[in-house]
């Protein structure tokens, strides 16, 4: 079944890649917000939103924005080779230098303008290791083992780390805390592997040596495995201590529960690659879904601007019961229509033919409208 997508998803995909990144990572961090920032708060549940959130988010766009940059730039000679969309390959390389720069400077100076001090230090941390990362000489994306680890550290560790230093909220377990990060750490080093498998044929063509041409992808498949079942234990005991510390848990991990199994019941599962495909729908989609919808059910008279995240992070699940349920709300007026049709025109002229004839005086014939 299709469902919308997100209009920065349509219109970007062939350019900036949001779909790559969009709901993969920005959706998540947002999902973290609300997971420190209100679903634990024991005060209050109104999730309001002020200036450094707002300057939070558009940080945390900037950075996703600057590692995708800072990757393309590395590759450009790599993609040519494959015919894989570049947007910074159609560029001289003077504009080249200039965008990622720009973007990296504007990173930083919203982070030391609006944040405290270890933000700043993070978001040049993460500036830090994308550099590493992307380009030669490090080009630690070509070195084996270490680039799964950097990839974890800079794609959600950090980031993670980032938001959560932001809120600041006492009443947070550590343990908690590092459960979290480290599910959302050990996910990531089994994303990566995962879509390094996908790019073998272009690595072997290019040159790139990924980890895939390196150990082999029945080595990877075995890492995959492996990690999966470390991300599914500490994703189990983070949902199971929020669960057991606060009462916001009542709604939350019931649909969380709900939202992936009607991802599972429209989506056939029948081999490990297809679990974990319901795994990542359930991190990417339905973790927000069920934050958003938690904290609406909480306070519904001042969250309801959280349904917006839900159509900026389209969630398939939720997208599917909308549709099907205005489908049966359309059908069910359409069946009424035809019900009550014939005997409300026949109260209208009956009425009408009264009115004629008792309060108007008109003939029977006129009444009837026979006589013209």
């Amino acid at each position: 079944m299709n469902y919308p997508q997100s209009m920065l998803t349509t219109i970007s995909e062939h350019k900036l890649k949001f779909d790559k990144w969009w709901i993969y990572k920005i959706g998540s961090g947002v999902f973290t917000w609300l997971l420190f920032k209100f679903l634990f708060s024991t005060q209050s549940f109104v999730a309001s939103v002020n200036c450094n959130d707002l300057a939070l988010l558009i940080l945390l766009v900037g950075l996703a924005v600057q590692g995708h940059l800072l990757n393309d730039w590395g590759d450009v000679g790599a993609d040519r080779l494959t015919g894989k969309t570049n947007i910074l390959s159609q560029l001289a390389k003077r504009y080249q230098f200039w965008i990622v720069a720009g973007v990296t400077l504007l990173n930083l100076s919203l982070a030391y303008s609006f944040f405290s001090l270890p933000i700043f230090a993070l978001s040049i941390a993460q500036t830090i290791l994308n550099i590493l990362y992307s380009l030669p000489p490090t080009r630690i994306k070509e070195r084996g083992i270490i680039s799964i680890l950097i990839t974890g550290l800079q794609e959600r560790a950090l980031p993670y780390t980032l938001i959560i230093i932001y809120i600041l909220d006492q009443s947070v377990s550590v343990w908690f805390t590092c459960c979290y990060i480290t599910w959302a750490f050990v996910w990531e080093c089994r994303n990566y592997i995962a879509g390094q498998l996908a790019d073998e044929q272009n690595d072997k063509v290019s040159g790139v040596k990924s980890i895939v041409t390196i150990y082999g992808s029945e080595a990877c498949y075995g890492w995959i495995r492996m990690l999966s079942f470390f991300e599914v234990a500490f994703f189990i005991s983070w949902v199971t201590m929020f669960m057991l510390s606060n009462s916001s848990a009542i709604f939350f991990a019931p649909l969380i529960v709900l939202f992936s199994t009607m991802y599972l019941l429209l989506n056939r599962i029948n081999n490990f690659s297809a679990v974990l495909n319901g795994l990542d729908y359930t991190y990417n989609h339905a973790l927000l879904g069920a934050a958003c919808t938690t904290s609406i059910l909480l306070n519904s008279s001042q969250n309801y601007w959280l349904a917006a995240w839900l159509i900026i992070f389209p969630n398939k699940v939720l997208w599917a019961f909308t549709t099907t349920l205005f489908l049966h709300i359309k059908t069910a007026l359409v069946r009424m229509y035809y019900i009550v049709r014939k005997p409300a025109s026949l109260i209208v002229n009956y009425s009408i033919y009264y009115f004629r004839l008792y309060v108007l005086r008109w003939p029977e014939s006129k009444s009837r409208g026979e006589d013209k």
